[in-house]
């Protein structure tokens, strides 16, 4: 089982199991975390809050990635 901590995308696999398995997963799930990233912004401008430098997008690219865990969380649930 060591051998797996040197498989390329180990973290990946870890982290969201059996979403980057394959090419199109990931194609779809790096699509997917696109779509996360255009919502967080969209939703920061029709709320008004700036985007202050190199912080604020940190913060929204964290908010991206919090959602898209929700959405693999979820997404994992629904195919247990």
């Amino acid at each position: 089982m060591a051998y797996e901590y040197h498989k390329k995308n180990f973290f990946l696999n870890e982290m969201f199991p059996g979403q980057f398995d394959t090419i199109p997963h990931i194609i779809i799930w790096a699509i997917v975390y696109f779509i996360d990233v255009a919502a967080v912004f969209a939703v920061a401008h029709l709320l008004g809050l700036p985007l202050p430098g190199k912080v604020g997008l940190m913060l929204y690219l964290v908010a991206a990635f919090a959602l898209f865990c929700l959405e693999s969380w979820i997404y994992h649930k629904i195919r247990q």
